[in-house]
């Protein structure tokens, strides 16, 4: 056990690349509509980006459980949470003010109340400025995916789930993993049927941009802290519950009610006739794909502790993986002011040409100045 926990795996560092590009071959414009079928269909690709982040949640889970298991009490769930706060902080808040700094030096200086999707634009500084410093932007209306880059939603709630992690080291002394993935399952659904869905295209207060509380995603972190007690052997999950059938099954019925499947134009006409349906339907697909990426991983590391040869592709989306984090923080401002105009194919083509590329320099070199710098000895030779 000792030696699995003493070295960083490789499979995971692939895990973090590929939900790293993910989002950002999301967040590049890419119009499906006036392009003919065979673009249409391309482009659906990546309209499940957003997807990045639901596997970011699950490694998260895994990563943060692997490493702090080991000082929690078996019996009480109690640990030095300050210790632990105090690593989380330092590794992930000054990188985050370093990009904040940098999106609203990109906002201004190319002058992007111009043409910044509106959701991402300004339009009180000092209050979306404090929402974002004190990590509870994703909690309100207003500056959920404001502040100019939009992908810093799920920071703030990358830090409320760190929160709940308390309390799972506390029921975890009494009930299984198992049983704590079913019950916030079950959290997950209620939040999201009862709270998201009759909300859904309106904010309620200040408080109202409910999709992006943590309670929504809580089932998404878990299910990565089961696999890392599954890996070591400290928990039995039933084989079919992490077979490859079961994993394909749920992508299967989760990527056709996927939410950002609805503005595929040949299925558009079909949920807006169905609405209130798919509504609650599209809703599960999330959770179902968390349960899917979790099998991945459990698969992945098991196959990497059995001493696997890494094919290339995986050692490069691992060498992405080690600076994810830089590429997640900054990519969106720059996709966005970078851009070329136009919606065409050609034009199209050419922004994922011109701006992946640029984005991995500009994560990367963020990376070397600003994130490596608060990275722990520890951190640098773990899975965290």
């Amino acid at each position: 056990m000792a030696a699995r926990a003493s070295r960083r795996l490789v499979t995971i560092d692939a895990l973090r690349g590929v939900a790293a590009l993910a989002v950002l071959v999301h967040h590049i414009h890419h119009p499906l509509t006036g392009n003919g079928p065979i673009a249409t269909i391309v482009l659906l690709v990546p309209q499940f980006g957003p997807l990045g982040v639901t596997l970011f949640l699950a490694i998260s889970g895994f990563c943060i459980h692997l490493a702090a298991r080991r000082t929690i009490h078996a019996q009480t769930g109690r640990t030095d949470w300050a210790a632990f706060w105090k690593r989380r902080v330092w590794r992930l808040y000054p990188p985050y003010v370093a990009a904040i700094a940098l999106s609203l030096a990109i906002y201004y200086g190319t002058h992007g109340e111009r043409y910044f999707w509106e959701p991402n634009r300004i339009t009180n500084l000092p209050v979306d400025l404090a929402a974002h410093l004190l990590m509870i932007h994703n909690l309100t209306a207003g500056y959920s995916i404001s502040l100019a880059n939009g992908a810093l939603w799920s920071i703030g709630l990358e830090e409320q789930l760190y929160a709940l992690y308390s309390l799972y080291a506390v029921v975890r002394a009494r009930i299984s993993p198992l049983a704590i993935a079913c019950i916030t399952l079950v959290i997950a659904v209620a939040w999201r049927t009862c709270i998201v869905v009759p909300l859904l295209g309106g904010a309620f207060g200040p408080l109202g941009s409910w999709w992006t509380w943590p309670f929504s995603w809580w089932f998404s972190w878990i299910v990565g802290a089961v696999v890392a007690e599954a890996w070591e052997g400290q928990t039995a999950l039933p084989a079919w519950l992490t077979s490859w059938p079961l994993a394909v099954a749920l992508v299967v019925v989760a990527a056709p009610i996927y939410p950002n499947v609805v503005e595929y134009p040949p299925l558009a006409a079909f949920f807006a006739e169905h609405q209130p349906i798919w509504r609650n339907t599209s809703q599960m697909s999330e959770l179902m794909f968390s349960m899917a990426f979790a099998i991945v991983m459990f698969k992945a590391v098991t196959w990497e502790s059995a001493g696997a040869i890494m094919p290339r592709a995986i050692k490069w989306a691992a060498s992405v993986g080690t600076f994810s984090y830089s590429l997640y923080l900054v990519h969106s401002p720059l996709v966005t002011a970078l851009g070329l105009p136009g919606d065409s194919p050609l034009a199209i083509a050419a922004r994922y040409v011109t701006l992946v590329p640029l984005s991995l320099v500009a994560g990367y070199v963020f990376y070397r100045l600003v994130e490596r710098h608060f990275l722990t000895r520890r951190a640098l030779t773990s899975t965290v």
